[in-house]
This record gives structure tokens, C-alpha cells and sequence, in this order.
């Protein structure tokens, strides 16, 4: 039974550190607050092709909804957290491009299906409004297929998709890369 013990408390200071590295030091900052004044920037697109107002009330809506971290969303004076996006890439297709797979059948499969296709791709920094400190920074992508799929439908469904990734991303209890 002692040895039992031994090799359980051993294990949990051993594991200590490794789990508490795996939590998302933007969620145990932010968490700890009753509410965070958040504003998100206007939305630069180097694409020219997105809608940028659809992708910043996206924004705005996900972080509303989320429940683990109280956002309000803010004007830029009076928020404790900026967010900054850059569109990097915006594709719609009514082409979905063939995935990779492995083998011949799963790729002609593939290559067979009629779908309409739409990506978003976005690097995104999160700053502590008031120092300007990086709290977090990643390239986050969204895609979405299905047919049939008008352009405003995939505009509207990706950038949804999008906006909760971010968020899961930036804001979630675990560390995601």
C-alpha cells in the first residue's frame, strides 16, 4: 500500500508541470476576471476578397457567446484586449480541391465529388490593450465544403467557422498550436 502511494505521489509531481504547461496562459489570465473589455480591430484583408464586416461581427457574435471568459465587446479606448487581423488568403470555389489522400480509389472518389468549397486563412494578434504586450499571436484557417453552396452562404458559414476557431484557439483552457 506505501509503495502504491509513493508511485501515485511521484507520479502527480512528475505530471504537475507537464499539465500546467498544457494550460493556455491567455485563459488563466482572462478567466480570473469578472468581465473583459474586448475590442477587435478593423480587419485588414491583403486578399481583397473577403468580406471584412461579416468577419469582424462574426467575431464580435463568438466572443459574446462565449461562457468560460466574460467578454464585452468594447470601443478601442475603453478595452483591456485588442484583437488584430490580417487576412493573409480568401478562396471560394465551386471546385472543392482534391484533399490528400492516400490511394488511387479515395482520390478519384474525391476528385469525382461535386462540392463548392470556401477558405479563410488570418493572422491574428491579441494584445493587452493597455502595454500593448502580445498575449497571443497565430495564423488560424477555417475551410468549409458542401454542395450545393452559394458564394454568400460560404462567406457566411466560414467566417462563423472561422470566428469560433479563433476564439477556441486564443481563448480556450488548453494550449492549442
Amino acid at each position: 500500500m506505501r509503495s502504491v502511494l509513493s508511485v501515485t505521489a511521484a507520479v502527480l509531481l512528475w505530471a504537475s508541470p507537464v499539465l500546467a504547461s498544457s494550460l493556455n496562459p491567455v485563459y488563466e489570465e482572462l478567466s480570473r476576471r469578472p468581465e473583459v473589455g474586448i475590442h477587435v480591430s478593423d480587419i485588414k484583408d491583403e486578399s481583397g476578397k473577403a468580406d471584412v464586416a461579416a468577419l469582424k461581427a462574426a467575431i464580435q457574435k463568438a466572443l459574446g457567446e462565449r461562457k468560460s471568459i466574460k467578454f464585452k465587446v468594447v470601443g478601442y479606448t475603453d478595452a483591456d484586449v485588442r484583437v488584430d487581423v490580417v487576412i493573409k488568403d480568401y478562396l471560394y470555389s465551386d471546385h472543392d480541391p482534391v484533399d490528400m489522400l492516400v490511394g488511387a480509389g479515395a482520390i478519384a472518389i474525391d476528385a469525382a465529388k461535386k462540392e463548392h468549397f470556401a477558405r479563410i486563412i488570418a493572422e491574428v494578434t491579441v494584445l493587452d490593450a493597455p502595454t500593448e504586450r502580445q498575449l497571443w499571436h497565430d495564423r488560424v484557417m477555417a475551410t468549409i465544403t458542401k454542395e450545393p453552396m452559394t458564394e454568400a452562404e460560404a462567406r457566411d458559414l466560414v467566417t462563423s467557422d472561422w470566428a469560433k476557431t479563433f476564439i477556441r484557439n486564443a481563448f480556450g483552457k488548453k494550449l492549442r498550436k
